[in-house]
This record gives structure tokens, sequence and C-alpha cells, in this order.
């Protein structure tokens, strides 16, 4: 199983932030690592989009983090790229979209636990029920 990221940056001198580490350190000990992580602007939409089909041909699971005001536009972005996608879960904005072989995860990096919980209450027992893996800690 392959694992990418997009995380949907608002302007161009974006770093690292803790809710982006926190989401992503959580996916990490579960024993989901990611091969590639791009950072898209949020606004260009295009791109974005052009970003997601380009990892979904590639890999299994996408993970696609942004702000919490930006979600909304990040879900249109998922929604633009599904031919034949059907939502599995929604939460706080989040969702799980699966097609064929690929599933895009939308997550908040907004710092709270949102995005954290929802990666422990939904993403892994979602990928664990797909790939019938389970990882010890």
């Amino acid at each position: 199983m392959r694992n990418a990221c997009i995380v949907l940056r608002k302007n161009v001198n974006t770093t690292i932030s803790s809710g982006i580490h926190a989401v992503l350190n959580e996916l990490f000990l579960a024993g989901y690592q990611l091969e590639e992580v791009r950072w898209l602007p949020q606004m260009e939409e295009e791109q974005v989009i052009k970003g997601i089909q380009a990892l979904k041909a590639d890999f299994d699971n996408v993970f696609i983090l942004a702000d919490k005001t930006a979600l909304p536009v990040a879900k249109k972005y998922i929604e633009a790229c599904a031919t034949n996608a059907k939502s599995k879960a929604e939460f706080a904005g989040a969702m799980i979209s699966e097609e064929g072989r690929s599933s895009v995860f939308l997550l908040s990096n907004d710092g709270t636990e949102t995005g954290v919980q929802y990666v422990k209450t939904a993403c892994i027992p979602y990928l664990q029920q797909r790939y019938g893996l389970r990882f010890d800690k």
C-alpha cells in the first residue's frame, strides 16, 4: 500500500505547523508512512485537481490536509476529480472518498485535535479494515 499527501497552503511561505505535524505523526505512528508530500496553493484549482488526479493514479491512499476554513474548497476539488466515488464518512468537514483502488482522505490541519481525532477514529480504522492490517505499538 502506497500513501501520499497534499498539503494545501495559503501562501508561499507556509511552514510545517503543529497541526500538520500532529496529523502526519498520527498516521506514521499507526504504520502509514508517506512516500510523497506535495505542497500546493489552496486557491489554484487546476493545479490542485491535477495533483490529486496524479497521486490517485500512483498511490493507494491520498491524504489532503487543509486549514479548517479551506475544507469546503478542498472537498470541491476532490469531487471534481471523482468519476464514480462514494463517500464513506464525513466528520467535522472532513471526508473519506473511495474510488476504485484509491482512497482520498480530507483532513483538517487547524492545529486542534480535530484532524488528529479524525485520523484516530475514522482513517486508521478504515485503513485497517480495507487492508486487513493492524500495527501494534
